[in-house]
């Protein structure tokens, strides 16, 4: 994590050493990845980068969680109050796939970022996996526990295991839409993004939801 001398850093400077650094880590892995081109792009000295990050894991781990924060910002932001408000699980996972699609078409250096990392980090990936887990899992528990409030999922199932599934399939489904939008150029407008999200909500509907027993 950034040094205190991180901190004291203007702010414009700040904002231009992540801007070269999500760049940087969005068009290379970590390992070919290079502190000398980031500090090139700023315009400072390499032994500063020294000065505000350990080294360039640390450097890396902190754009990752940067980068993902603010992904996740974008998502939960935009998702409709009046669908939120329905507190159905389905609805508010259904809305979140297809915002997920344009935050990602908006911001491709983070999307990439963090797609390369889950794929590409070595050494790192399991701290990489952590940063996106524990993102994710404030959002997901928030959700499935309102869900539950308002019976929109079944009580015989321990709520861990809802918070399991819709947390694995927030990551791999995201991971496949990624890569169909920057490696195939498939368009966001495509109706198969549509079909396979709704796919996969029908899914997790029908062995989901709470249903009266008759």
């Amino acid at each position: 994590m950034p040094s205190e001398t991180w901190w004291n850093l203007d702010e414009s400077k700040r904002l231009a050493i992540i801007q070269a650094s999500v760049i940087e880590f969005a068009q290379a892995n970590f390992a070919q990845a290079s502190l000398s081109q980031i500090v090139k792009q700023v315009g400072i000295a390499k032994g500063s980068m020294y000065q505000y990050f350990a080294d360039k894991e640390d450097l890396y781990l902190y754009i990752v969680q940067l980068a993902s924060d603010h992904m996740m910002a974008e998502i939960q932001q935009r998702i409709p109050l009046s669908i939120l408000a329905t507190g159905d699980v389905f609805k508010i996972l259904r809305e979140y796939f297809a915002i997920t699609v344009n935050v990602a078409q908006e911001y491709p250096y983070e999307s990439s970022l963090i797609q390369r990392a889950l794929q590409d980090s070595g050494a790192q990936l399991a701290k990489v996996q952590a940063i996106g887990i524990s993102i994710q899992r404030a959002f997901v528990v928030d959700l499935v526990n309102t869900a539950l409030a308002n019976k929109s999922l079944r009580s015989d199932i321990d709520p861990e295991v809802f918070v399991y599934f819709i947390q694995t399939i927030l990551t791999t489904a995201g991971s496949y839409m990624v890569n169909l939008l920057h490696v195939h150029n498939v368009s966001v407008e495509s109706e198969d993004y549509r079909i396979f999200f709704d796919q996969i909500i029908a899914v997790l509907d029908q062995g989901m939801r709470y249903r009266i027993k008759r």
